[in-house]
């Protein structure tokens, strides 16, 4: 059974992937830089393909990093930004 955790950090200017293992020794990582427009005052957006593009980037680079594939994780936790709002499928 696999026993790697994928997690997933989704912020405002990065997004970051980490494949630890139960005791939390990581075993690969990457981080890409998010871009961000300002169209008004107190408003920021993101593209949410350009994001989704830099997430499978990170997780395959993360992967790559600890010599695994996908089906060594047994589970992928995900932090993101709470104002934003995209549905993932």
């Amino acid at each position: 059974m696999p026993e790697l955790i994928l997690g997933l950090d989704v912020g405002s200017t990065s997004t970051r992937s980490l494949v630890m293992d139960l005791s939390g020794h990581v075993h690969g990582r990457a981080i890409a830089r998010l871009e961000a427009t300002h169209p008004a005052p107190g408003r920021v957006e993101q593209d949410p393909r350009e994001v989704w593009r830099r997430v499978e980037g990170t997780i395959g680079e993360a992967l790559a990093a600890a010599g695994r594939k996908p089906s060594d994780l047994a589970a992928v936790g995900i932090a993101a930004q709470r104002s934003s709002i995209v549905v993932w499928d």
